[in-house]
Protein backbone atom coordinates (compact mmCIF):
# COMPACT_ATOMS: atom_id res chain seq x y z
CA UNK A 1 0.00 0.00 0.00
CA UNK A 2 1.29 3.46 -1.13
CA UNK A 3 2.10 5.84 1.56
CA UNK A 4 1.00 9.32 1.87
CA UNK A 5 2.03 11.75 4.19
CA UNK A 6 1.10 15.21 4.76
CA UNK A 7 2.82 17.99 6.85
CA UNK A 8 0.84 20.63 7.69
CA UNK A 9 2.84 24.04 8.73
CA UNK A 10 0.62 25.62 11.36
CA UNK A 11 2.80 27.12 13.81
CA UNK A 12 5.38 29.52 13.86
CA UNK A 13 7.74 29.63 17.49
CA UNK A 14 7.95 32.98 18.78
CA UNK A 15 11.38 33.25 18.00
CA UNK A 16 11.15 33.27 14.70
CA UNK A 17 13.55 30.38 14.68
CA UNK A 18 11.31 27.38 13.77
CA UNK A 19 8.53 26.41 11.76
CA UNK A 20 6.05 23.32 13.37
CA UNK A 21 3.82 21.47 11.89
CA UNK A 22 1.42 18.48 11.84
CA UNK A 23 2.04 15.56 9.95
CA UNK A 24 -0.88 13.11 8.70
CA UNK A 25 -0.06 9.36 7.24
CA UNK A 26 -2.51 8.30 4.98
CA UNK A 27 -5.17 10.83 6.89
CA UNK A 28 -4.15 9.44 10.50
CA UNK A 29 -2.65 11.92 12.58
CA UNK A 30 0.94 11.04 12.72
CA UNK A 31 3.23 13.29 14.53
CA UNK A 32 4.59 16.59 14.94
CA UNK A 33 7.05 18.15 12.50
CA UNK A 34 9.97 20.57 13.14
CA UNK A 35 11.80 22.83 10.62
CA UNK A 36 13.69 26.17 10.01
CA UNK A 37 12.02 29.14 9.49
CA UNK A 38 9.60 29.30 6.59
CA UNK A 39 10.27 32.18 4.09
CA UNK A 40 8.70 31.50 1.33
CA UNK A 41 6.53 34.18 -0.08
CA UNK A 42 2.44 33.57 0.38
CA UNK A 43 2.45 34.96 -3.49
CA UNK A 44 4.83 34.85 -6.60
CA UNK A 45 5.18 30.92 -7.02
CA UNK A 46 6.12 30.40 -10.34
CA UNK A 47 4.06 28.07 -12.08
CA UNK A 48 6.60 26.70 -14.70
CA UNK A 49 8.88 24.22 -12.42
CA UNK A 50 11.86 25.56 -14.16
CA UNK A 51 11.57 28.28 -13.04
CA UNK A 52 11.09 26.95 -9.18
CA UNK A 53 14.76 27.07 -8.23
CA UNK A 54 15.51 30.52 -8.58
CA UNK A 55 13.06 31.91 -7.16
CA UNK A 56 13.59 29.94 -4.30
CA UNK A 57 17.52 31.09 -4.26
CA UNK A 58 15.37 34.55 -3.83
CA UNK A 59 14.15 34.12 -0.69
CA UNK A 60 16.35 30.99 0.88
CA UNK A 61 18.85 31.86 3.42
CA UNK A 62 21.30 28.45 3.66
CA UNK A 63 20.70 26.23 6.27
CA UNK A 64 18.07 28.24 8.60
CA UNK A 65 14.88 27.92 5.49
CA UNK A 66 12.25 25.37 5.60
CA UNK A 67 11.87 24.15 2.04
CA UNK A 68 9.22 25.09 -0.14
CA UNK A 69 5.37 23.63 0.15
CA UNK A 70 4.99 21.05 -2.22
CA UNK A 71 4.99 17.41 -3.12
CA UNK A 72 8.16 15.18 -3.01
CA UNK A 73 8.89 11.50 -3.73
CA UNK A 74 10.38 9.83 -0.69
CA UNK A 75 12.93 7.12 -0.84
CA UNK A 76 15.00 5.62 1.97
CA UNK A 77 18.44 5.41 1.07
CA UNK A 78 22.40 6.20 1.77
CA UNK A 79 22.90 9.50 4.05
CA UNK A 80 26.42 10.71 3.61
CA UNK A 81 26.52 12.92 6.24
CA UNK A 82 25.06 10.57 8.95
CA UNK A 83 27.00 7.39 7.42
CA UNK A 84 30.11 9.49 8.03
CA UNK A 85 29.50 10.79 11.45
CA UNK A 86 28.65 7.01 12.22
CA UNK A 87 31.95 5.56 11.31
CA UNK A 88 33.80 8.14 12.31
CA UNK A 89 32.62 7.27 15.86
CA UNK A 90 33.19 4.00 15.56
CA UNK A 91 36.78 4.77 14.87
CA UNK A 92 37.17 6.47 18.05
CA UNK A 93 35.59 3.60 19.62
CA UNK A 94 36.91 0.54 18.17
CA UNK A 95 40.24 2.03 16.14
CA UNK A 96 39.56 0.42 13.26
CA UNK A 97 39.62 2.20 9.67
CA UNK A 98 38.43 -0.98 7.75
CA UNK A 99 34.70 -0.74 8.52
CA UNK A 100 32.25 1.60 6.92
CA UNK A 101 29.28 2.18 8.74
CA UNK A 102 26.26 3.22 6.13
CA UNK A 103 23.45 5.06 7.66
CA UNK A 104 20.02 4.83 5.41
CA UNK A 105 17.44 7.84 6.36
CA UNK A 106 13.87 9.08 4.30
CA UNK A 107 15.47 11.33 1.48
CA UNK A 108 13.00 13.96 -0.45
CA UNK A 109 13.11 14.20 -3.82
CA UNK A 110 13.97 16.54 -6.69
CA UNK A 111 13.40 19.94 -4.04
CA UNK A 112 14.29 22.88 -5.45
CA UNK A 113 16.94 24.41 -4.72
CA UNK A 114 18.54 22.02 -1.68
CA UNK A 115 20.29 19.09 -2.04
CA UNK A 116 20.04 16.07 0.60
CA UNK A 117 16.90 17.08 2.21
CA UNK A 118 15.79 14.31 5.00
CA UNK A 119 13.84 13.46 7.62
CA UNK A 120 15.71 12.45 10.86
CA UNK A 121 15.35 13.08 14.54
CA UNK A 122 15.92 16.54 15.79
CA UNK A 123 14.32 18.39 18.70
CA UNK A 124 15.53 22.06 17.92
CA UNK A 125 15.90 24.10 14.87
CA UNK A 126 19.96 24.24 15.28
CA UNK A 127 19.07 19.72 14.22
CA UNK A 128 17.43 20.88 10.97
CA UNK A 129 19.77 22.16 8.48
CA UNK A 130 16.48 22.53 6.62
CA UNK A 131 15.59 19.24 6.78
CA UNK A 132 12.40 17.79 8.10
CA UNK A 133 12.34 16.36 12.12
CA UNK A 134 9.34 14.39 13.65
CA UNK A 135 8.64 14.37 17.06
CA UNK A 136 5.79 13.41 19.72
CA UNK A 137 5.04 16.10 22.11
CA UNK A 138 5.38 20.19 21.28
CA UNK A 139 4.60 22.82 23.33
CA UNK A 140 2.74 26.24 21.46
CA UNK A 141 5.28 29.02 20.93
CA UNK A 142 8.64 27.15 21.29
CA UNK A 143 11.46 26.30 18.55
CA UNK A 144 11.36 22.57 20.05
CA UNK A 145 9.68 19.66 19.74
CA UNK A 146 10.49 16.17 22.11
CA UNK A 147 10.48 12.80 21.73
CA UNK A 148 11.87 13.20 18.38
CA UNK A 149 13.28 8.98 17.88
CA UNK A 150 10.61 7.84 19.08
CA UNK A 151 8.41 9.61 16.54
CA UNK A 152 10.65 8.47 14.19
CA UNK A 153 10.66 5.00 14.90
CA UNK A 154 7.11 3.93 13.67
CA UNK A 155 7.30 6.76 11.16
CA UNK A 156 10.46 4.61 9.56
CA UNK A 157 8.28 1.84 9.55
CA UNK A 158 5.53 3.13 7.89
CA UNK A 159 7.96 4.18 4.96
CA UNK A 160 10.00 0.64 5.10
CA UNK A 161 6.26 -1.22 4.74
CA UNK A 162 4.98 1.25 1.91
CA UNK A 163 8.08 0.36 -0.08
CA UNK A 164 8.44 -3.11 0.21
CA UNK A 165 11.78 -2.93 2.17
CA UNK A 166 13.05 -5.69 4.15
CA UNK A 167 16.30 -4.70 6.39
CA UNK A 168 19.50 -6.62 5.94
CA UNK A 169 21.20 -7.71 9.43
CA UNK A 170 24.24 -5.56 10.61
CA UNK A 171 27.48 -7.42 9.01
CA UNK A 172 30.00 -6.55 11.94
CA UNK A 173 28.00 -6.93 15.60
CA UNK A 174 29.99 -3.88 16.73
CA UNK A 175 28.27 -2.26 14.38
CA UNK A 176 24.46 -2.27 15.98
CA UNK A 177 24.78 0.04 18.53
CA UNK A 178 25.45 2.56 16.03
CA UNK A 179 22.85 2.28 14.00
CA UNK A 180 19.86 2.78 16.61
CA UNK A 181 16.61 2.54 14.98
CA UNK A 182 18.48 3.22 11.44
CA UNK A 183 18.81 0.38 8.74
CA UNK A 184 22.35 -0.50 7.79
CA UNK A 185 21.06 -2.27 4.37
CA UNK A 186 17.95 -3.84 2.67
CA UNK A 187 17.30 -6.54 0.51
CA UNK A 188 15.81 -4.17 -1.99
CA UNK A 189 15.81 -1.26 -3.53
CA UNK A 190 13.22 1.96 -2.36
CA UNK A 191 11.64 3.09 -5.56
CA UNK A 192 9.84 6.39 -6.18
CA UNK A 193 6.45 6.98 -6.20
CA UNK A 194 5.66 4.43 -3.35
CA UNK A 195 5.57 7.14 -0.97
CA UNK A 196 5.25 10.80 -1.16
CA UNK A 197 4.99 14.06 0.96
CA UNK A 198 2.92 17.11 0.95
CA UNK A 199 3.80 20.53 2.78
CA UNK A 200 1.29 22.86 2.93
CA UNK A 201 1.94 26.54 4.74
CA UNK A 202 -1.40 25.81 6.64
CA UNK A 203 -0.71 29.34 8.23
CA UNK A 204 -0.71 31.11 4.67
CA UNK A 205 -3.99 29.80 3.67
CA UNK A 206 -7.44 30.77 4.64
CA UNK A 207 -8.97 29.67 8.31
CA UNK A 208 -10.28 26.75 8.02
CA UNK A 209 -12.30 25.55 11.69
CA UNK A 210 -10.94 22.04 11.80
CA UNK A 211 -8.35 19.34 10.40
CA UNK A 212 -8.99 15.94 11.40
CA UNK A 213 -10.84 17.21 15.05
CA UNK A 214 -8.07 19.45 15.28
CA UNK A 215 -8.43 23.18 15.47
CA UNK A 216 -5.64 24.99 12.75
Amino acid sequence: MDLRLLSERFERSDDGTATISRWYANGAFECFGLEDAVREPAAGRPSDPAAMAAWVRAWKIPRVTAIPAGIYDVVIDRSPLFSARATERFFKQHRDANVKIDILTPHLLNVPAYDGIRIHPGVKAEDTDGCLCPGRTHTAGQALIGESRLAMIPLLQKIEEAQGLERLPAPDVRIIPFLRHWAYAYRQVAEPGKVRIEILNAFLLPQRETVEGIDV
